[in-house]
C-alpha cells in the first residue's frame, strides 16, 4: 500500500460520509487492523449503524479493543481547540498502541466538518494535512 493509497478525503455530509467510511472500517477490521472512527457528536449513531450494516459486530469489536468510535471533542478538539501537533501526538500514540497490541495497522476515519465552525485557521488545517502526508507513508496507519 502506498502513501497515496493510505489517505483519502471524503466530501459530503452525514449519510454520504458514513456510506463511504463504513466499508473501509469493516475492511480494516477484516484485515486485522484496529479501527478508530472519529465522528461528530450528532453522527455517532449513524456511524455505528453504518458499521453494523457493513457486517461489523460493533459490540464485540469494541469489547475486544479492535474498534473505537470517538467524537471530535475526544480527538481533534480534545482541549477545546484544534492543535495539529496535539492531533499528531494522538495519532502517534494510537498507532504505537495498535502495534503493541499486535494489530497489522491502524485505520482512522475522521469527520472534519467541525473545522467550519471553530476558531481554527485554515492554515492550521493545511499544516495538519501536510504533517499527515509526511507521517502516514512511514507508519502502519491509513486514514480517511
Amino acid at each position: 500500500m502506498t502513501g497515496q493509497d493510505r489517505v483519502r478525503h471524503l466530501d459530503g455530509a452525514g449519510e454520504q460520509q458514513v456510506a463511504a467510511a463504513s466499508p473501509d472500517g469493516a475492511g480494516a477490521l477484516a484485515r486485522g487492523e484496529r479501527s478508530i472512527d472519529i465522528a461528530d457528536e450528532d453522527t455517532v449513531d449513524e456511524v455505528l449503524s453504518g458499521l453494523r450494516e457493513a457486517g461489523v459486530g460493533v459490540g464485540s469489536e469494541v469489547a475486544a479493543g479492535r474498534l473505537q468510535v470517538m467524537t471530535k471533542r475526544e480527538s481533534y478538539l480534545a482541549e477545546g481547540s484544534f492543535d495539529p501537533d496535539r492531533m499528531m501526538a494522538f495519532l502517534d500514540t494510537a498507532t504505537q498502541a495498535a502495534s503493541d497490541a499486535g494489530f497489522e495497522a491502524l485505520a482512522v476515519t475522521g469527520e472534519m466538518s467541525w473545522i467550519l465552525e471553530c476558531d481554527s485557521t485554515i492554515d492550521q488545517l493545511f499544516r495538519y494535512e501536510a504533517m499527515l502526508n509526511d507521517y502516514i507513508p512511514a507508519q502502519a496507519i491509513h486514514a480517511i
